[in-house]
């Protein structure tokens, strides 16, 4: 139905169609019996260094074969790619909140707290490399209640409030008294607003207390992987009202965290800053920070985050049917497939997922491009051409390269650029030219 046109079957129906088919596979599928297990081989086992049983390797017969193809053995290019310092398991992400625009994306706690000793993941990211670690919210060096917060696109928003404090000097602050309220949006750069509101009968005196802390790891690093070689990490820098995190890469590659407050903070050191606030009665004030991220180096990758464009792909796409609850589904998704889309080298395309995923993977990019051909064949146009620059052209044994084959993902971090990880581009296996054959051939057909 694809190839032959869209305008041949509702969007509705093909998917009420499709369900119904897979409810009458499912019907079979129990009738069906289950075939019985293989008889399990034994194998030969002995001694591991750690006092572990393992099993014997077998000899390797075809290791000339792949030597003369040029892929080298399955065991050196796994060991390569997969070498892990520590376990690539993180903490759960439920009850993180996620925003993204563009190629930037920040994971933070429900309080909006960027804090890796909270969860390892936690981070403003770009470039596949976390450019923020750490920027907690305190206030009289005391943690907030969380009364709401959500996600919007690019956008977090919470409302925080005051647990009970000593405030010095015999002041006493009941809960609920001071009400915070925190925004972090998104786009060239990123702008976090702090609103503080005082909902007691009296003036009140305390502290904001602000740390950050950036040490520049790869995505990969975060996950689990080796650091490998790294550059020089350069102490916190102030000036004025600006601190600025820098680091010197191994691979050449200058990167920066710049964040500049609207006013100079009332104290500072390292990565700190503290605000002295005094709120009279129903009183309020604002603090705002900005942050610019900088990725300078050689070569085509921009040096800033490009954020959303004024009129981005499916900005204008607009689906009514004469079911509401289908509806809200169907613009939900569109949502999603909005914050899915980054540009990067000028290029646009859907990433495969958030958070780990903000990057081209061959399949999932092409295969949600075709599916979105009818609202905006631009994307499936964009992403094509970008996988055919990327096409295998050799063989590569650790880029893991044939000719035909369409990238996995393109990753642009240090460890890419140092050979480390899966290079730039990683080629995919068993991904041939025919993966891109359908979108081409849908977008002349429609």
């Amino acid at each position: 139905d694809l190839l032959r046109g869209w305008g041949d079957r509702p969007l509705c129906r093909v998917a009420v169609a499709g369900a119904k088919t897979r409810a009458r596979t499912k019907t079979k599928a129990r009738k069906t019996a289950k075939p019985k297990p293989e008889p399990k081989i034994k194998s030969a086992e002995e001694p591991t260094p750690n006092g572990q049983r393992g099993t014997k390797a077998k000899p390797q017969t075809q290791a000339a074969d792949g030597d003369r193809s040029g892929r080298g053995t399955e065991s050196d290019r796994d060991q390569r790619i997969f070498h892990h310092g520590h376990s690539t398991l993180l903490s759960d992400l439920g009850e993180s909140l996620t925003t993204k625009a563009s190629g930037v994306f920040a994971l933070c706690g429900p309080n909006g707290d960027i804090d890796n000793q909270v969860n390892n993941a936690y981070g403003l990211y770009f470039h596949d490399t976390r450019f923020l670690e750490v920027a907690r919210l305190r206030l009289s060096g005391q943690p907030l209640v969380v009364l709401l917060s959500k996600t919007e696109d690019n956008v977090f928003r919470a409302e925080l409030t005051n647990p009970d404090l000593e405030l010095g000097h015999g002041q006493a602050l009941s809960r609920d008294r001071i009400s915070i309220r925190r925004q972090r949006t998104i786009a060239r750069t990123v702008t976090e607003t702090i609103e503080v509101a005082n909902f007691s009968s009296d003036a009140v005196d305390f502290e904001l207390d602000l740390e950050f802390g950036a040490s520049f790891e790869s995505m990969f690093v975060v996950r689990g992987a080796d650091p490998g070689k790294r550059g020089t990490l350069h102490a916190p820098r102030w000036s004025g009202k600006t601190l600025t995190f820098r680091y010197d890469g191994a691979d050449e590659r200058r990167r920066t965290t710049k964040l500049t407050f609207d006013r100079p903070p009332s104290q500072h050191q390292a990565g700190a800053a503290s605000f002295d606030v005094h709120l009279r009665a129903a009183g309020k004030t604002t603090i705002t920070i900005t942050v610019e991220l900088e990725d300078r180096g050689s070569g085509e990758l921009e040096n800033r985050p490009t954020g959303t464009p004024s009129n981005p792909p499916l900005h204008e796409v607009q689906v009514e049917s004469d079911n509401p609850l289908f509806d809200r589904v169907l613009n939900r998704s569109f949502d999603d497939l909005r914050m899915l889309l980054m540009r990067e080298r000028e290029e646009t395309f859907f990433a495969a997922g958030v958070p780990w995923y903000v990057a081209l993977f061959g399949r999932d990019s092409i295969i949600t491009a075709l599916e979105t051909l009818a609202y905006d064949p631009s994307i499936a146009s964009n992403t094509l051409t970008l996988l055919a620059t990327y096409q295998g052209k050799r063989h590569d044994a650790w880029r893991d390269e044939e000719p035909g084959k369409l990238p996995h993902e393109l990753r642009v971090d240090r460890r890419a650029d140092l050979h480390a990880a899966p290079p730039d581009p990683h080629p995919a296996p068993g991904a041939p030219t025919p993966v891109g054959v359908g979108p081409r051939a849908a977008s002349r057909d429609g």
